[in-house]
């Protein structure tokens, strides 16, 4: 039934609620619902009987403060939330209104036994009865009840609401209330949920149709969208091992199909780099030969030497690795994904069509209990993996060959002849597609022949030999004739191979050791970072006694003011919790400690100082290899740097000898340049893109029911790919329906400029603006409370009214805004970037003033931007064109000594001051030509000296070199 109930005193809005229960009180969302509750609850009602009886006193007390709850009451608002504070008000009863609780009952105290308490049974009791007395202070009578009474329990009473409003309050509607649960329990974030909303105003205004009613319906049609893509298909394996047959299970999707879908389609017709390319810049006297896609490599320019002349080379990037679906790591899928080299690396390292996509799911082999950890059967577990990814390739062979003649989306027929291009994969991975042995081999470089006892040892690279795919195969199949295990060692020995027939051997031109490349992330900032030199530097602070837990307090409290940036991750303990699994927490701790680091140590503590200088080595290395245009030059200065860490690092070895550095990681970035040249840049090389495509697949297998989850998975992906594809057609369509694009332009752009976060709603007249509403609290207050603002403007324009083009007057105008996003040309790829610059006085609850590099006439300054503005020439002319926008700036311009620099220098750092008497200027905005992140150098004797932190960005790191390499002349 309809109920329309009103409650408490006052006179409430009618409020509408649910179907009712009369026995009960409880609400349903439908009649017949209710009606089969209303069964069950007749049946109960029968059963029911009242087993406790209170004292008159408790039940008086009990009507008092029902009673006096009454009396609190308020009318429902039809927005509930806006009386909340009223509500609260109203709540806070004074303590007359309310009679006083009973006094709390001592536990302790019980009736005594030769006095009890009436027993509320008149009838003797039964075998199995219950009996149950109160502390005397409680006045409840002892209780004796039956067994049948016991073991049905006490009478449940009826739930009483908390308040007398709808059940869904604060939420308006039922509606509202249920869309809420819904994103919060599918843990949509912020832009998926609004786009929700839209669909459903979009539907409830009849602008579209929404014609799913059910969750079949919407699979359906799932299941005809995946038809637009190529399917995933399973095929099974079967192996032998000691005269036992094994069966496998391989999933995965033709790799060519998906080549072709993607060469066909006529959304990536202008994506594609079919040839092979040189590309060299001239810098003012000679042409420099740089590498960006892995087509500008010499391996794309190699095999398409070796092709016909009508051949067309087409790289695949492909990458595999085991990894966790649960977070108690019980079960593990084995994705292998792919992309595209001749795809331009935005489309190819995007999420929308053209980007990564799974093409295989190899099978997780469950060790055998009886023949775990034997030589034989962790060969034939490479077997396993070879036997698979063969499974990965096999549509690869026939036009890897031959070449296969296809009509791409740009009417084009070229003949296409696919190979891999690039191996992305971890050093384990790395060793399992090698098809060698594991660390402790003898040769454990999947790539080159060095020895083990050598992995410390810096080698130039014409000093290497590296290994090659047919030598491989030849050796394995001459290897794999001989009928004994010890037979085969004699032969493989030398070069650490199991007798394992490596799967790329299937796909021509497809030389393992040369795909096989340099992972960054794992190397670098999960590697040598991670598991050495922060995990050294952690060490030198562990000891427990009151000086290093003292420097160590000092240091965090550095860390937690270390400026903040966009892309740097901000430490408020950084040496405490350090159980990171994100890489990238490693690589900016690694960073940000050489910084906090620098004037720590103790004198006679020559192991840290080396330590530092092997950090700093290291960092230039990790900033080097991620350049997204590498020149000759460049890579000269891997190389230089390369030496210099082996230096360093032997120079550390000295000092504590116990820690060993003979590992693959401390070995495999010889092979940097090699890749580069060969290969691109190592974006592309990187197995960073591709697991940051793993937490899809383990929320597919949250949403699984754990049974046969690979094709559970592999139906999900399918789906997956399906949207993606629609979604690019449909944003397509858009785009081709607008008839006219509205302008995205920001409204304060100067060129390459722009203002954002205005301070005030609108400009004001520079005569009434009040410039105090700018001194906020804040760690720059002192600074802008020596300037008087309005002064220095006037002063600003009377010494440039000429260049500007007019003269302030009392009717000119003036806005603030609090975020200045600038335009520069890159260094490293001489390409344009943006820096978001903030003057904030509470950005996410912290104060935030960037430091800036300005041009000057002399050269560049670092300062720090306090406040930004823009002054029109009056209140009537407020064109964009004829607005100033200016800088309220703090300079560093002060003298840093020799001695100084030449301290700073042993850990590279550029050191820059402000004067003693520092005074804030205004100068143009467009004098600002990026930001800077400025640490303080932390030394208690001189608080305005700072360091440019260069180890970030490209950039920033070519700016500084070139300064310090001024400071060396």
């Amino acid at each position: 039934m309809h109920s329309t109930q009103h409650r408490g005193k006052g006179n409430p809005s009618p409020l509408q609620i649910s179907h009712q229960c009369d026995l009960c009180g409880r609400f349903f969302g439908g009649g017949g619902a209710l009606s089969t509750h209303r069964q069950a609850c007749r049946l109960q009602q029968k059963i029911r009987r009242e087993k406790l009886k209170r004292k008159e006193t408790e039940a008086n007390s009990i009507k008092h403060a029902k009673e006096a709850a009454k009396a609190t009451s308020f009318p429902v608002p039809n927005r509930p939330w806006e009386n909340l504070l009223q509500r609260r008000r109203t709540t806070q009863v004074s303590s007359s209104t309310v009679p006083n609780p009973p006094s709390s009952p001592s536990l302790n105290v019980l009736a005594a036994p030769s006095q009890p308490i009436p027993s509320t049974s008149n009838s003797d009791p039964q075998t199995g009865s219950i009996r149950t007395t109160y502390p005397v202070s409680s006045g409840r009578a002892q209780e004796i009840i039956s067994a049948d009474d016991y073991r049905e329990g006490t009478a449940p009473v009826p739930h009483q609401r908390n308040h007398d409003h709808a059940p869904w309050y604060p939420f308006e509607t039922r509606a509202d209330y249920e869309f809420a649960q819904l994103t919060l329990r599918s843990s949509l974030n912020r832009k998926e949920i609004g786009n929700l909303l839209s669909l459903f105003q979009r539907v409830a205004q009849k602008e579209d149709v929404l014609t799913l009613d059910n969750v079949t319906n919407l699979e359906n049609t799932w299941t005809a969208a995946s038809h637009l893509v190529t399917p995933f298909t399973c095929q099974d394996i079967s192996l032998k091992f000691n005269e036992k047959e094994y069966m496998f299970q391989y999933w995965g999707r033709s790799v060519w199909d998906w080549i072709i879908d993607l060469v066909k389609n006529q959304l990536l017709r202008d994506k594609w780099d079919w040839s092979s390319k040189v590309m060299e810049r001239f810098d003012g006297e000679d042409w420099v030969q740089f590498y960006t896609e892995p087509c500008t490599g010499s391996r794309f320019q190699d095999i398409e030497a070796t092709l016909p002349s009508d051949g067309t080379p087409l790289g695949i990037i492909l990458y595999a690795d085991k990894t966790e679906l649960s977070s108690f790591g019980t079960a593990k899928g084995y994705p292998v994904y792919a992309k595209i080299a001749n795809l331009q690396s935005d489309v190819r390292n995007g999420k929308g069509l053209g980007g990564g996509q799974l093409v295989g799911w190899l099978p997780v082999v469950v060790d055998d209990t009886i023949e775990k950890g034997k030589p034989e059967y962790v060969d034939f577990k490479k077997v396993v993996w070879h036997e698979s990814f063969k499974l990965v390739l096999e549509t690869l062979k026939t036009p890897s060959k031959h070449g296969a003649w296809v009509q791409c989306a740009d009417g084009v027929e070229r003949r296409l002849f696919p190979f891999v291009v690039i191996l992305s994969a971890d050093y384990e991975e790395q060793v399992i597609m090698a098809g060698i042995r594991g660390i402790q081999n003898k040769k454990p470089c999947p790539v080159c022949l060095v020895n083990r006892e050598d992995q410390a040892t810096y080698f130039c690279d014409k000093d290497l030999k590296y290994r090659s795919g047919e030598e491989s195969l030849k050796l394995v199949r001459e290897a794999q004739t001989l009928s004994t295990n010890a037979a085969r060692e004699i032969i493989l020995n030398g070069t650490g191979l199991r007798a394992v027939e490596n799967a790329f051997t299937t796909v021509e031109n497809s030389d393992l050791h040369d795909a096989l490349s340099f992972d960054k992330l794992h190397n670098y900032p999960g590697g040598l970072a991670k598991a050495h030199l922060v995990k050294l530097i952690l060490d030198e602070f562990d000891a427990n006694n009151a000086a290093i837990q003292g420097t160590r307090s000092l240091i965090e409290e550095w860390a937690d003011k270390f400026p903040r940036w966009s892309g740097l991750i901000h430490f408020k303990t950084i040496l405490s919790q350090t159980s990171f699994q994100d890489s990238n927490q490693w690589e900016d701790m690694s960073r940000v400690l050489l910084f906090l680091l620098h004037d720590i140590w103790i004198p006679a503590n020559r192991q840290l100082r080396q330590l530092l200088r092997c950090l700093r080595s290291f960092l230039k290395l990790n900033v080097l290899a991620s350049f997204e245009t590498q020149t000759e030059k460049t890579l000269s200065m891997i190389s230089l740097e390369l030496e210099n860490f082996f230096k360093q690092i032997a120079k550390y070895s000295k000092i504590n000898p116990a820690k060993n550095w003979i590992i693959p990681k401390m070995h495999l970035h010889l092979h940097i340049l090699r890749d580069i040249r060969m290969k691109g840049v190592t974006k592309h090389l990187s197995t960073k893109p591709f697991e940051g495509m793993h937490p899809g697949i383990k929320v597919l297998y949250m949403n699984s029911n754990f049974k046969n989850v690979a094709e559970q998975i592999m139906k999900k992906q399918q789906w997956g790919y399906a949207l993606v594809y629609i979604e690019t057609e449909v944003a397509t369509y858009d785009k081709q329906q607008s008839s006219d694009e509205e302008s995205n332009a920001p409204k304060y752009e100067f060129g390459r400029i722009v203002l954002r976060s205005p301070s005030f709603y609108r400009a004001t007249p520079l005569s009434i603006f009040d410039f105090g509403l700018l001194v906020e609290d804040g760690p720059k207050n002192a600074n802008i409370d020596k300037v008087d603002l309005e002064k220095e403007i006037h002063t600003f324009f009377r010494s440039r009214n000429t260049l500007i083009g007019y003269s302030l007057t009392s009717n000119s105008c003036i806005q603030a805004f609090k975020r200045l996003d600038v335009l520069f040309e890159s260094k490293e790829t001489w390409l344009s970037e943006t820096n978001l610059l903030r003057c904030n006085p509470e950005f996410y609850g912290e104060p935030r003033y960037d430091a800036v590099i300005i041009q000057q006439d002399a050269g560049i300054m670092f300062a720090r931007l306090l406040r930004l503005f823009v002054v029109f020439p009056t209140a009537e002319d407020k064109d964009i064109s004829h607005g100033t926008p200016l800088a309220l700036i703090l300079p560093y311009n002060g003298a840093v000594t020799q001695s100084q620099r030449k301290k700073d220098l042993d850990l590279e750092f550029y050191h820059v001051r402000g004067t003693p008497q520092a005074h804030p200027e205004i100068v143009s905005a467009h004098t600002i030509i990026q930001g800077a992140v400025l640490t303080h150098t932390y030394d208690s004797s001189d608080t305005r000296s700072y360091f440019v932190f260069d180890v970030l960005d490209a950039d920033m790191f070519l700016r500084v070199q070139e300064l310090l390499n001024a400071n060396r002349m």
